[in-house]
Formats: structure tokens, C-alpha cells, sequence
């Protein structure tokens, strides 16, 4: 059976109810590091990362080492990070860079350029690493702090609900108009484009680079699905696969709470053999039912009684070549053998 990875992308920072959902179907996960024995991925004691991790079925892979180079970015980061103030006019410098779309004029004098450039000396291909390396840790900058808005929110929310409790007694319509008021807004740091450019890049030009036999690249963002969906339609020799969505299980509501219990190992090999249906040529729906039926059962034996919060699902969409290598522009043209790549898929993965 042929060996399938999936790719968690453009994020590198772990999202755990994503985490625990595809832990129950996909039995290799990994996440992208820009920095090898990255201190930021490291595991909180009895989180559900570290247990994933224990049992190799989750890890951190950084496709371009930076070797002796590693302590000084990882310094120039930290000094980004204490002036987050200024972190999204940086991301919005580096659309600057090489990064943006190399038929555009690009400006060469620009502030990370600048400050990411290690010498004159230093090939194209470098910089562009360099540079992608930065996006990815600017943009979790923005994550942590979207993640410490929300549980702000929550909190305050908890606090309201608790002090309505007591005001209320018969009648919740009293408040009802309070009732959203601490929800957290959803907002995007609007370079969605250029942290899945960024991801691109380290991903298929790093020199540490270990593509399996089939690649599932999963993303939590629609837009950034789309854009995927946009790159292999307009790819010439795309021909027209069909997609499938399954339903993926609850995560606890005791998530994020340590010590975590991981979902049981996938077993059967059916995300594996769904993928080969998938990019199966002359495979039909047909052919996917018995898988799918499969899937369905275990996922009631997953369910428990206590089970809270609802399902999530996984739509996967499969391609003859790598859309996302085409966001690498020119540079990469020589460089990526794009006639000899492997098919993948392409998942959504949605919180339902």
C-alpha cells in the first residue's frame, strides 16, 4: 500500500480539535517548521501534542534547515515578536520581497529584506527561504495572539454568563441582546496568500524536502482551499477527479485540558486506501462506498456516550499534479521536475 502523509497547512502552530479529529482517520500528521528544534512547537506536558508525538503518528519536519544560521534568526524573531505593534506592516513589507509575485515590480531595500538578508553573497534561493521562514513565524505571531483574544473572551463570557445566571429567574429573553456581545470575531491577518506562498516555498525548495509516495496537503481555511481549487482547475493537464467529504469525530470538551487521551490509531488503512481510490483515474463512487461504510462504523465506535460539541468534516479533492507548486513563480521552474510530481489531495477540514 502506498505510504500517504497529510500535511497540515499554512499554519505551523497546532490547532487540537483539528489535531484530534485527523487523528482518528490519518495515521501520519505533520507540521511544517521554518526552524529546526523549533522552542515554539515544543510540547505542554500531557497535551494531546505530546501524546500524538509519543506514538509517532504526529511530527515537526523542517524542510530547510538553517544550521549554523539557526540562533540568529531565531534572535531576529525575538525581536520582531517585542514589537508586535509593528508585525503586520512587517508582513505587508515582505509582500515586497521575493515573496510576491515576481512579475511585479519587487523592492530589493525594503525592512525585512533588509534585516533577512545574512550577506550580499547569499544566492536567490536562500533568500527566498529566509524570507518564507519569516512570513511563517510573523503569521504565528498573529495565531497566538487570535488564540489569547479568544480565551480572553471566553473567559469574560463564562464571568457574563455566570452573573446573567443569578439576575435571571424565570425568563432567559431579559438578557437575550447581551448574549454575543463577548463572542470572539473571527479576523484574518489578510495575508493569507503570501503565508500560503511562504509554506510553498519552504515545503519544495528546502533541501530536507521528504515528499511521501501520496501527499494530502489539509487546511482549516476556506479561502485558502479555494485558492488551491483555482490553481489545479487552471492547471492544463488536470483531468476531472471527483471529491468526497466525511464526517470526522467530536473533540472532547475536556480538550486543552491535560493529561489528554488521543483518539484510538487509525486502523484498516482506509485513509490510505481512500486516498488511492481518490486519485484513481478510473476509479467511481461506486468504488468508494465499501471504504466510506467502513469509515462510518468506526466512527459510531469512536462516538461515546459523553461525546460533546459537534462533528467536524473533511472535504478531500484530489489532483494529477501539485497545485501548490504553482506559487513558487519562475525561480522555481528548473528546480521543482513539476512533469515528474506525484499526484495529491487537497483537504478542508471544517468545524461543523
Amino acid at each position: 500500500m502506498s505510504d500517504c502523509t497529510a500535511y497540515i497547512f499554512p499554519q505551523t502552530l497546532v490547532q487540537e480539535p483539528l489535531l484530534f479529529s485527523l487523528a482518528a482517520l490519518c495515521p501520519s500528521l505533520v507540521y511544517l517548521q521554518g526552524v529546526e528544534d523549533d522552542p515554539a512547537c515544543s510540547f505542554a506536558p500531557g497535551s494531546l501534542s505530546q501524546e500524538l508525538s509519543k506514538r509517532q503518528q504526529l511530527r515537526f519536519h523542517a524542510p530547510a534547515p538553517l544550521g549554523k544560521e539557526r540562533d540568529r534568526f531565531l534572535a531576529l524573531v525575538s525581536d520582531l515578536e517585542q514589537r508586535r505593534d509593528d508585525y503586520l506592516h512587517q508582513l505587508s513589507a515582505l509582500s515586497l520581497s521575493h515573496l510576491a509575485d515576481r512579475r511585479e515590480g519587487e523592492s530589493r531595500s525594503s525592512l525585512i529584506s533588509e534585516l533577512s538578508a545574512p550577506g550580499s553573497r547569499q544566492s536567490e534561493l536562500e533568500q527566498l527561504l529566509w524570507q518564507a521562514r519569516l512570513v511563517l513565524k510573523l503569521g504565528e505571531l498573529f495565531d497566538r495572539e487570535q488564540q489569547e483574544i479568544a480565551a480572553r473572551l471566553q473567559r469574560l463570557a463564562a464571568q457574563q454568563d455566570h452573573l446573567l445566571d443569578e439576575l435571571r429567574e424565570e425568563s432567559d429573553s431579559l438578557f437575550s441582546l447581551t448574549r454575543g456581545l463577548s463572542q470572539p470575531i473571527s479576523q484574518g491577518d489578510g495575508m493569507a496568500q503570501l503565508r500560503l506562498k511562504a509554506w510553498s516555498q519552504l515545503f519544495y525548495l528546502g533541501s530536507a524536502s521528504a515528499a511521501k509516495d501520496i501527499n494530502c496537503f489539509i487546511t482549516s481555511q476556506g479561502d485558502i482551499f479555494e485558492k488551491c481549487l483555482d490553481l489545479g482547475v487552471n492547471e492544463p493537464s488536470q483531468p476531472p477527479f471527483p471529491s468526497v467529504s466525511i464526517e470526522l469525530p467530536a473533540a472532547p470538551s475536556s480538550l486543552g485540558t491535560p493529561p489528554q487521551s488521543p483518539p484510538p490509531l487509525p486502523g484498516g488503512g482506509i485513509f490510505e486506501k481512500l486516498c488511492c481510490r481518490l486519485l484513481d483515474q478510473s476509479s467511481s463512487p461506486q468504488d468508494l462506498a465499501p471504504l466510506l461504510s467502513q469509515w462510518e462504523q468506526q466512527l459510531e465506535r469512536l462516538a461515546t456516550a459523553g461525546e460533546e460539541g459537534s462533528r467536524s468534516r473533511l472535504t478531500l479533492q484530489p489532483f494529477a499534479g501539485q497545485p501548490l507548486q504553482l506559487l513558487l513563480g519562475p525561480l522555481s521552474h528548473s528546480e521543482d521536475n513539476r512533469g515528474q510530481t506525484p499526484a495529491c489531495l487537497i483537504g478542508l477540514w471544517e468545524q461543523e
